[in-house]
């Protein structure tokens, strides 16, 4: 028999990353800077060949395309945009963009809401506008928002049938009693407990807030696989069994299993499968996820990412778990309530050909890695060990995992 003997990629495949805040910034300043005439000739080209589609714009704004070049005046207000070489009304928009970029929207390769988060373009005036006019570069129309106010929202349900149906209908449905209350209070205190040991050793991390200030209005938890049997043990949850074999396969990988604590200030196939669980009631005042309903379905995307009239906020008791086609567009509500927070654990499931996003097989303790029983080690690291093994060598394997944490007092032990 023929034995193969594949290679390993050599430790110079090693590379040192620079800070994403810091990438960034760079980003956004090359927005400003000069581009090459040859360059900003084939970005002209390609948006005059999209100028047809630019009526879904819908407003009179600008492109720029480099420091060293015009503006471009784009005027999409009626059934034939056209382009302007100046003009002296008030514009809806000004949008800047490497001529570059351009292209990449052009063939499909990039989607206009990861773009604007990363910095490769900019938008002065209403997002919307700038939104629209990078969709319609693209090689998609975007779909109509079919969801509509008289549309009876999904409510908790202990029947799996009817959250079953729900998801597939609004992506996203809500399964009553999913954990009991020992188990809600049983999660609840391991969790705020590590959460606190967390932020007294100086290991926590924050979204919002000053940055590097150990603190701010949402916390998470990360790798909760290294920090409890309590949620080892919520991996055999029946929610898990009854959705994601049939979303994403029998074959899926936990993704990431982590924790987030809020308190006041390729579309055509599911490769995800979110699924979270309310450690206490969760209401609008509280920060309910918001969803766009329906918008799993279809090329259909927010214009403006700050507007959330179209988003519905996800309500439910403790203990509810909130299952949701990874598809559909959602985001963390505002918690508002004064003295409140909403707790919730998170696991993310993913087709087993989607590179995790917490690697299991390099970050669990040595500990909890041999405790796992046959099951839980295969959805945590089996699957993924094929990646992994190459991965080991361009990422460095964590010596010391952060692990289960308890205060007492001032001592951490």
């Amino acid at each position: 028999m023929a034995t193969i003997t594949i290679q390993k990629p050599p430790v110079t495949l090693k590379q040192e990353h620079k800070p994403l805040a810091v990438a960034i910034k760079e980003r956004i300043g090359q927005l400003m800077q000069p581009s090459p005439d040859d360059e900003y000739e084939e970005g002209l080209t390609l948006i005059k060949s999209k100028i047809s589609k630019m009526t879904v714009v819908n407003a009179l704004f600008s492109v720029n395309l480099g420091s060293n070049h015009p503006d471009l005046i784009i005027d999409a207000r009626s059934e034939n945009p056209t382009v302007l070489e100046s003009t002296t009304e008030e514009l809806a928009g000004k949008v800047k963009i490497r001529p570059t970029t351009i292209k990449s929207f052009v063939d499909g390769l990039m989607e206009p809401r990861f773009a604007i988060h990363w910095g490769y373009f900019m938008v002065e005036g209403k997002q919307s506008v700038g939104m629209k006019f990078i969709d319609a570069l693209g090689p998609y129309n975007p779909s109509p928002l079919i969801f509509n106010a008289e549309d009876k929202l999904p409510q908790p349900t202990e029947d799996i049938t009817q959250a079953k149906r729900d998801l597939e209908d609004f992506g996203y449905g809500l399964v009553k009693n999913a954990i009991t209350p020992d188990e809600v209070k049983v999660l609840y205190s391991r969790l705020k407990e590590q959460a606190a040991a967390e932020v007294d050793t100086g290991v926590a991390q924050f979204d919002g807030g000053v940055p590097g200030a150990n603190s701010g209005p949402n916390q998470r938890v990360w790798s909760l696989a290294n920090k409890g049997q309590e949620f080892l043990d919520l991996l055999d949850n029946k929610v898990i069994d009854h959705f994601v074999p049939d979303i994403i396969g029998d074959d899926a990988i936990l993704f990431s299993f982590n924790a987030n604590i809020f308190q006041p200030p390729v579309r055509d196939m599911a490769l995800g499968f979110n699924v979270f669980y309310f450690l206490k009631d969760v209401t609008k005042e509280t920060g309910g996820t918001l969803i766009m309903p329906k918008s799993h379905k279809g090329q259909i995307a927010p214009d403006d990412l700050t507007d959330t009239s179209n988003f519905i906020s996800v309500e439910g008791p403790a203990g509810t778990c909130l299952v949701l086609d990874s598809r559909t567009w959602h985001s963390t509500g505002r918690n508002v309530k004064a003295g409140s927070e909403r707790p919730l654990i998170i696991a993310f499931f993913a087709r087993p050909e989607i590179l995790e996003n917490e690697t299991f097989y390099l970050s669990l303790r040595p500990n909890v890695f041999f405790s796992l029983d046959p099951e839980t080690e295969a959805g945590l690291t089996d699957k993924v060990k094929k990646w992994s093994a190459w991965k080991e060598m361009i990422v460095d394997r964590q010596q010391d995992p952060i692990g289960k944490l308890f205060t007492k007092g001032e001592t951490v032990v």
